[in-house]
């Protein structure tokens, strides 16, 4: 694992947009992988003016998103605002290239929103089965919403790319993705029960009134596959988070086990790290900025 520390989230970002440019541009055939919420937006911006100055082309890459909202398609949104709509025209990723768990299902004419989702979960017990927060959809799942979910989360991690750049974020909590506390660290992608600091963080997400308990996500396994897994964290909000996936046990620590694991942070993310900690992490890992 390889931790890249920064003076502030516009040099971070500069550098996390230095090193996708020079995977990018040694691998054709390299795929992005995406994250949606506010830190990863500075790298969007910056990897839309290297397109604007003619350093990359992304218009014949592919991006797959980590997660979405269930009975929701806001991140489908982000990602075609941040990935093509704010690019030089035919420099973004196209809309077809652009790739996001599916989170929106119908059920008698109605779109499904946690509410209903709940009765149906109530109502089809056989249907899955609780493991943590995941909920795993059985093979047989007669419920046509269930059904369809099971088919769709099957074919969304068969067709993730081994050779991606995975970009992170890191939530309070230590998630990556929506793989809460409690989730394996070989699951795939699932249908997953929300914690509830998790709602009550991302409050903003939900100005439209209807809040959502759950979210399909790409299981830590999932991401563990990917050729490159950047972390980008930033803030003194995410220093816990930041301590658990560095020397604790959280759900994003599991990354420590990739031998390709970039972590790019600001300085204030540390916190109170003791130097004691900080002497095992330059002992332990190639660190930089400390």
């Amino acid at each position: 694992m390889k931790i890249c520390v920064f003076p502030s989230a516009e040099q971070m970002s500069k550098a996390g947009q230095e090193l996708i440019l020079r995977e990018l541009k040694e691998d054709p055939s390299l795929a992005l992988g995406g994250a949606t919420g506010n830190t990863p937006k500075l790298l969007y911006g910056l990897l839309a003016q290297a397109a604007e100055s003619g350093q990359m082309d992304l218009s014949q890459r592919q991006i797959w998103f980590l997660d979405e909202y269930f009975g929701k398609d806001m991140y489908y949104k982000y990602a075609i605002n941040f990935l093509h709509n704010k690019f030089p025209k035919g420099k973004g990723i196209a809309f077809k290239n652009i790739h996001v768990p599916n989170g929106m299902y119908y059920f008698e004419s109605q779109i499904v929103h946690s509410e209903i989702l709940d009765e149906v979960l109530k109502k089809n017990r056989g249907d899955y089965e609780m493991k943590g927060p995941e909920v795993l959809i059985k093979p047989g799942a007669k419920h046509p919403v269930l059904k369809q979910l099971r088919k769709d989360t099957k074919a969304y991690e068969k067709s993730l790319p081994l050779k991606r750049v995975q970009i992170l974020g890191i939530g309070r909590e230590g998630h990556i993705g929506f793989n809460e506390v409690g989730t394996s660290d070989k699951s795939r992608t699932h249908l997953t029960v929300l914690a509830d600091s998790t709602v009550e963080a991302n409050a903003e997400d939900f100005e439209d009134g209807i809040v959502t308990r759950y979210a399909i996500t790409q299981g830590s396994g999932s991401i563990m596959k990917a050729y490159l897994p950047i972390l980008f964290a930033n803030g003194v909000k995410k220093t816990e988070a930041v301590h658990g996936l560095l020397i604790g046990d959280n759900p994003a620590s599991v990354l420590r086990k990739h031998p390709n694991t970039h972590v790019f942070i600001t300085g204030d993310t540390l916190g109170e790290f003791k130097s004691a900690d900080l002497d095992k992490l330059r002992k332990k890992y190639e660190v930089t900025g400390l």
